[in-house]
């Protein structure tokens, strides 16, 4: 379900605005979509016709040969492990993030551009800062859900 609450966006048309008032009404305007993706759980309608914001959980496919094909490798304990057993770096065995406490569901930030109309949209990306990256785990962490079922994705 997308939003229906808009962005509240505090804007004032005296220009040239300084940096650090410009930077204080960006920090406003992004801490409030990241209260409703990660705490109300919701699909936000950029403004300006920019597409759509949300999180998206996708489960970690286990093929029959038991491989994970998304590569999350805890290097920690790899290294131990191969410090243990020379044969598995010789090998290229590797310890994975199984995300276990989730299900084996991967989560991330997600920007809808199916509807934005801006031309050259594929040049366009979204970089979450490390602050909102660890927010996301923490919640996960914690126990909370978001969205991840394929279907629905496709349905959008």
């Amino acid at each position: 379900m997308i939003a229906t609450t808009p962005l509240k966006i505090w804007s004032e048309f005296d220009l040239p605005a300084s940096y650090r008032r410009c930077k204080k009404v960006w920090d406003a305007v992004t801490e409030e979509l990241m209260v409703e993706l990660l705490v109300n759980k919701e699909e936000v309608k950029l403004p300006g016709m920019m597409g759509t914001m949300g999180i998206r959980g996708k489960k970690t496919p286990i093929f029959p040969d038991g491989a994970h094909r998304i590569r999350n490798i805890n290097w920690p304990e790899t290294l131990k492990l191969w410090d243990e057993y020379p044969e598995c770096k010789e090998n290229k065995q590797f310890v994975l993030y199984l995300n276990e406490h989730s299900d084996m569901v991967y989560y991330k930030y997600y920007w809808g551009k199916k509807k934005m109309k801006v031309s050259n949209r594929h040049l366009y990306r979204f970089v979450p800062t490390s602050t909102n990256k660890k927010r996301l785990a923490k919640l996960i962490m914690s126990g909370e859900e978001y969205q991840n079922n394929i279907d629905e994705w496709k349905r959008r």
